[in-house]
């Protein structure tokens, strides 16, 4: 059985590579077709944050609903995503779509 492997990475960089891969799932997905995502947080929160800075730039496009990305970036409840998106940016989600 394989052990676990640690890298180390450029965070802007995978910001980058997680929201193109993202956005490429939602433009090319049928519609009622599936993405699948699977995240895993590190104890310093540095995951949570990634999952909200690439559910801004999709609140930005104002393609989807508030719901859709928040399931979409790996919360599984839209309503804790906007409380940890209000925490983080300091305004909602609902007001930084405008």
């Amino acid at each position: 059985m394989p052990g676990s492997l640690q890298i180390f990475f450029d965070p802007d960089k995978i910001e980058k590579i997680f929201y193109n891969l993202l956005s490429n799932a939602f433009k090319y997905t049928p519609e009622r077709g599936k993405i699948e995502l699977s995240l895993f947080q590190e104890q310093d929160g540095s995951l949570e944050w990634l999952k909200i800075e690439v559910a801004a730039r999709l609140l930005k496009q104002g393609n989807y609903n508030i719901s859709e990305i928040a399931y979409s970036v790996g919360f599984n409840n839209p309503k804790y995503f906007s409380t940890c998106f209000s925490e983080m940016c300091h305004v909602s989600p609902k007001a930084y779509m405008k």
